[in-house]
């Protein structure tokens, strides 16, 4: 069993948990409107590859990742789309008042 840290930011990402990618990191199902992971840019189907100078393999790597960061914070965060490496940045800030989705 692993402990994982709580997360202190609100991403916005929705994961697939369904999705075992190959190489690791953690698939994405889709993005909440008006998040982070949205306004940078991300979608369904970009498999989380590191987040600031995390490294994903999964998505517990995800959430620790994700203890360590505050709003307004800016990361570069690397994923891949069809298979090619990209990267974007990603301002945290805070979740809209009365939303009661998980911070992740």
């Amino acid at each position: 069993m692993r402990n994982v840290a709580r997360a202190n930011v609100w991403f916005g990402s929705i994961p697939d948990y369904g999705a075992e990618p190959l190489d690791g990191g953690m698939q994405l199902s889709g993005t909440s409107p008006g998040s982070p992971a949205e306004k940078s840019g991300l979608q369904g189907g970009d498999i989380l590859k590191q987040v600031g100078d995390f490294v994903i393999f999964d998505i517990y790597d995800f959430m620790d990742g994700l203890a360590v960061f505050a709003d307004g914070d800016t990361v570069t965060v690397k994923y891949l789309r069809d298979d090619e490496l990209q990267t974007t940045e990603l301002t945290f800030f805070p979740r809209p008042v009365g939303s009661a989705e998980p911070p992740h």
